[in-house]
């Protein structure tokens, strides 16, 4: 009778046992208890006729004991089979899913900061462009100075404006090889020269010649900064989509997961 003995203490385990995992190895929402629920009526209902079937002279209370024995692993077993394929065929196929948009919101975060990295560096290049604008522009604001106090100067101002005006229509034709040439001419005039007044006039003639070619220079489109400005555009425009594809993707997680957590049971990690 031993084995007997063995057999009931295995039993009676595997139903403890059972009845744990069903009870603390799930979540489960409204729907998965109200299929429970169906389960369980449905093997109480089988028990008690199986209970019949076996005890047809038994009493009325030992067939309702019996079957309240039957009920009890038959809903175990069925229960945990139902848990197991509701898990398995309302689940796991969402979270493959749920994986690949947690992998596209990581590209998508990943680019985004590569475009911040990037903006920051195009913001860094235009303050230095706008700068070097700025400074350009200081010079020519002090090279306009000396050149007006000199016209104005020494009781001859009419005579050294008309010598100013005369020099920059002659540079105005000259192309910027030739204004850089003259300018080089000029820096070995301005050395070699002993009068003080000639070295003046030299002096004056080469800040026309930078005058001029600072003038030609700012007039221009500033290209480089152009280009700056059209790519910071061009990537702004990439961040704000970069931005709202994240957000909808968290999202779209988000109701996905209430999705799931509405549709059945799911095993506890």
């Amino acid at each position: 009778m031993w084995y007997i003995a063995i057999g009931a203490v295995l039993f009676i385990w595997l139903v403890i046992a059972g009845a744990v995992n069903l009870a603390t190895g799930y979540r489960y929402t409204k729907s998965s208890l109200a299929g429970l629920g169906g389960v369980f009526v449905t093997c109480a209902a089988v028990a008690q006729v199986v209970a019949r079937a076996l005890l047809p002279s038994s009493s009325r209370i030992i067939q309702v004991l019996v079957g309240i024995v039957i009920t009890v692993p038959l809903f175990i077993l069925l229960g945990t089979v139902m848990a197991e394929t509701w898990k398995r065929s309302r689940v796991i196929p969402p979270l493959d899913e749920l994986e690949a948009w947690r992998r596209r919101e990581e590209e998508c975060l990943a680019r985004l900061a590569e475009v911040e990295r990037e903006l920051e560096v195009l913001a860094a290049r235009q303050r230095e462009v706008e700068q070097a604008n700025r400074e350009k522009m200081d010079r020519q604001w002090q090279l306009r100075a000396v050149v007006e106090r000199w016209e104005q100067g020494g009781g001859v101002a009419r005579i050294r404006a008309t010598k100013v005006q005369q020099w920059q229509q002659e540079l105005a034709g000259l192309s910027e090889t030739d204004l850089e040439r003259r300018r080089q001419k000029l820096d070995d005039l301005v050395v070699g020269e002993a009068d003080p007044v000639r070295r003046e006039q030299l002096q004056i003639q080469r800040h026309l010649v930078e005058l001029q070619v600072l003038a030609r220079t700012l007039a221009q489109p500033n290209r480089q900064l152009d280009e700056l400005r059209q790519r910071q555009g061009a990537l702004n425009a990439e961040r704000e989509n970069l931005r709202h594809g994240v957000s909808r993707i968290r999202q779209a997680m988000n109701e996905r997961r209430r999705d799931l957590r509405s549709e059945g049971p799911t095993r506890l990690e």
